[in-house]
């Protein structure tokens, strides 16, 4: 679930179809939660990341159109149609960067952390091989990117700042 400013984005558990569905409440007091439709199509999607641009993230197909392409796609919290930002299955969001998409990918033959705009452009890795690294998220003035990573052959989580991305460690298990 993304909570934003008493407005709720819910990603359902999959429902008796087995499909995940994205929800948009705009009252947080509201009883009823309707999916988010477009043209009276559901969207159906897993790991909502919510975005500056009053968009949300999501990893997805677009089905609403009768398609199979897949990856990551944003759409707008009021029914507009969504733009595919990635074109791998296996690409997840994770966090945002103001409203950029940080995601994890596997895109270099492992996973690394990524970062995207949300129409496609700007591609590129914020972390690289050899280590397994993904799970970003910023802070909240997109200053510093944390994300868990094997790179000194333990799981830990690792911060840096986003200009120069030279990770610091700051917590090991």
């Amino acid at each position: 679930m993304v909570a934003v400013n008493g407005q709720y984005c819910l990603c359902a558990d999959r429902l008796r179809d087995r499909k995940s569905r994205l929800f948009w409440q705009e009252d947080a007091g509201a009883q009823e939660v309707s999916p988010m439709l477009v043209n009276k199509r559901e969207i159906f999607g897993d790991y909502p990341v919510y975005l500056d641009n009053w968009r949300i993230a999501f990893q997805g197909c677009n089905t609403w159109a009768g398609g199979s392409k897949c990856g990551i796609y944003t759409a707008d919290t009021k029914g507009g149609e969504p733009v595919q930002a990635t074109s791998l299955t296996a690409d997840v969001p994770t966090g945002n960067l103001g409203s950029q998409i940080l995601f994890s990918s596997n895109r270099s033959g492992n996973y690394d952390v990524w970062v995207v705009d949300t129409n496609g452009g700007g591609l590129r890795p914020l972390t690289h091989p050899p280590a397994i690294d993904g799970l970003a998220t910023a802070s909240p003035d997109y200053s510093q990117i944390a994300f868990v990573s094997n790179r000194d052959g333990v799981w830990a989580v690792y911060a840096s700042e986003y200009r120069w991305l030279q990770p610091a460690q700051t917590l090991r298990h």
